[in-house]
């Protein structure tokens, strides 16, 4: 009947369009999976994705959950030693990509700088060649140091900027002049000083550019046996250390200052309150923005202050491709504590060129000016540490080449749950990483 046939294409029609839902739905889904792994970060006004590489950057306090509701934003406790786990277990293989035989990779600058820069949601939009080259002297900074020749046995300390650089230099100065009666060779360029205490010397200057391009250097004349040591210390201390001196500096010799004055001044952070948390963290971010945006490294050379330990790897590292040397750290104190005693402790027990008697304890008694400021630059530095946000992780991100090379100093906590998030650790454990070589 006429119904019948009416019924009839209303049950086709029907089957024809689910036919057609579904088939739409499995290619929406499908193109789900095709769509790479982002993860949408909260702003104030707006929603961002930050992503390094194919893995994206978690964080702090979120985690993707398909359970997970907007109050739930913490780490479990299970969650917390997962990622304990996690570090013990790649930190190792990680170390030696980051400094392998405590040889800084000098080919991670860029990558490191990435990282710490997407703890802050930096949008990851520049490439290799816009980024300031002055940046690499955060890793490559060396401040020189001092050293004495006894017979064939060189003995030299490499200075650390804010590491008990002035306690042990004037106590050893003092040491071995007034009681010992050595000539002690003190130099801020590090390839001066080591040729001064006969541990590098003549090369065939002709060669010297086709070494600088990797090729085999001309072998040190000098057979000197170098004892090379210095005092370190927990690098995000050091930070911390060095961004106080930065600004002590910076309000107490204006006459000296190297910072432009605030009207010609890009780098928001001296727009801050001096001592307050919202100034060091502006710090952090103008120090990560610099290369790309404010020219940080063009505007104050005692920004040396915060630059990474490992400069002095690098150092040796550079003097061994040029010269044929095979300068090595010896021996170093992973923290200053106790210095006037561990210091001469460490040299006697491990320099032979040491004269007898060296191991009492420094004497002579040593304090900074910037010790005693009154601004709270410090405190507003271990503040912002404490509370372990995202001025704190960039931290971790921006000393993880200090970490891996000097790794008698204990990680902290909140830079084991960055160095073990899958985006972080991948970057350093991909199949094809980079190696350095004798001509990096």
């Amino acid at each position: 009947s006429q119904l019948s046939v009416v019924v009839f294409t209303a049950l086709v029609v029907t089957v024809l369009f689910s036919l057609s839902l579904l088939a739409t739905t499995h290619k929406y889904l499908s193109s789900l999976e095709k769509i790479p792994s982002t993860i949408r970060t909260k702003n104030k006004n707006s929603t961002s994705t930050i992503s390094i590489g194919s893995v994206a950057r978690l964080p702090l306090g979120e985690y993707i959950n398909s359970t997970n509701s907007d109050n739930n934003n913490t780490l479990s406790e299970e969650q917390d030693e997962q990622e304990y786990e996690s570090f013990d277990q790649y930190w190792p293989d990680m170390k030696q990509a980051l400094c392998p035989n405590m040889i800084p990779n000098s080919r991670i600058s860029r990558k490191i700088l990435d990282l710490a820069r997407a703890e802050l949601n930096f949008a990851d939009d520049a490439t290799a060649d816009t980024i300031d080259p002055l940046f690499y002297d955060f890793f490559a900074f060396s401040p020189g140091g001092l050293g004495f020749v006894n017979r064939e046995h060189s003995t030299i300390y490499l200075k650390i900027w804010k590491a008990g650089n002035d306690f042990i230099r004037k106590n050893l100065k003092f040491r071995l002049e007034e009681e010992y009666h050595e000539k002690v060779y003190e130099n801020k360029v590090p390839t001066s000083l080591y040729k001064d205490v006969k541990v590098i010397g003549p090369r065939n200057h002709r060669s010297s550019r086709s070494q600088l391009r990797g090729n085999t250097p001309t072998a040190s004349t000098t057979t000197n046996k170098a004892c090379i040591i210095t005092a370190l210390r927990d690098p995000i201390s050091h930070f911390i250390s060095g961004y106080n001196e930065i600004e002590f500096r910076h309000q107490n010799f204006p006459d000296q200052k190297r910072l432009p004055k605030n009207e010609e001044n890009p780098l928001l952070f001296t727009r801050f309150e001096p001592g307050s948390t919202q100034r060091f963290k502006q710090f952090v971010t103008d120090l990560l923005g610099g290369p790309r945006q404010y020219g940080f490294y063009r505007a104050s050379t005692e920004l040396q202050h915060v630059y990474s330990m490992t400069g002095i790897l690098h150092s040796m590292h550079k003097m061994n491709r040029v010269y044929g040397s095979n300068l090595t750290l010896t021996a170093y104190l992973p923290s200053l504590s106790n210095l006037e005693s561990t210091f001469p402790k460490l040299l006697a027990e491990t320099c032979p060129g040491v004269p007898p008697g060296f191991s009492k304890e420094f004497t002579v008694s040593q304090s900074h000016e910037s010790q005693f400021s009154d601004h709270g630059f410090t405190e507003a530095g271990k503040e912002i540490w404490a509370q372990g946000g995202d001025t704190a992780r960039a931290l971790c991100a921006l000393h993880v080449l200090d970490y891996a090379c000097f790794d008698a100093i204990p990680v902290p906590d909140l830079c084991k749950q960055v160095y073990s998030e899958e985006y972080f650790r991948n970057e350093f454990l991909a199949a094809k990483f980079n190696y350095p070589k004798r001509g990096d």
